[in-house]
């Protein structure tokens, strides 16, 4: 699977790529970045997001300094993945409630700074997982070569789970990632970069 993703400052930009989304996509990545977890502050209101109507699935990815606090938000607005990094989550019992009552998936990131490792005690309770290729930020980064020994890594301790690799994904690193077990490639740059969004996200499909 290939998911569209859109990191944006601006709610106008967002919904533009959202639409263009809507023509060959059925799910939509939104990157929500507070400029505390991260340095980058992104677009990221769930009230805004439901106004657009779309009937896209709705991948959150909060990489917020808090995510308890803005997790229901988006539940209530139908988010169907919800996305927590793990140095930044303080109840993981409470990310899997909250996302269990509300039918939603719960997926735990490992970026950069995250060893797989210090996801071990959390791979019995989570079923989906994110390797971050890049640091938490802003799109158009380079895909970082270390991240397929983690996916592979991940893959060995939880051969049953879904796997979602984000960032600097393009055909090449996302051939890499699938190969090494990735289920899910996030692209934005690639795909919203392109003068051709579609046959962009067709061909990391292709894959």
């Amino acid at each position: 699977m290939v998911i569209p993703s859109i990191n944006s400052s601006e709610f106008n930009v967002a919904a533009n790529n959202i639409r263009k989304a809507e023509e060959f996509s059925e799910w939509i990545h939104v990157d929500v970045e507070d400029g505390k977890f991260t340095k980058h502050i992104t677009w990221g209101n769930p009230e805004e997001f439901e106004s657009l109507n779309t009937k896209l699935n709705l991948e959150v990815h909060l990489m917020i300094q808090e995510p308890e606090s803005e997790i229901e938000s988006w539940l209530e607005v139908r988010a169907k993945r919800i996305i927590v990094h793990l140095q930044s989550i303080k109840d993981p019992s409470f990310i899997l409630n909250i996302c269990g009552k509300y039918g939603a998936e719960a997926v735990l990131s490992f970026d950069p700074s995250v060893p797989v490792d210090a996801g071990l005690p959390y791979i019995r309770s989570f079923d989906y997982f994110q390797i971050l290729s890049v640091f938490p930020g802003p799109s158009g980064q380079r895909f970082r070569e270390e991240s397929i020994e983690k996916i592979t890594s991940l893959r060995q301790k939880a051969p049953t789970a879904t796997i979602e690799v984000d960032g600097g994904i393009n055909e090449d690193t996302g051939r890499s990632a699938k190969e090494a077990g990735a289920n899910i490639l996030v692209a934005g740059h690639y795909i919203f970069g392109s003068p051709d969004p579609k046959g962009a996200y067709e061909r990391l499909s292709a894959i």
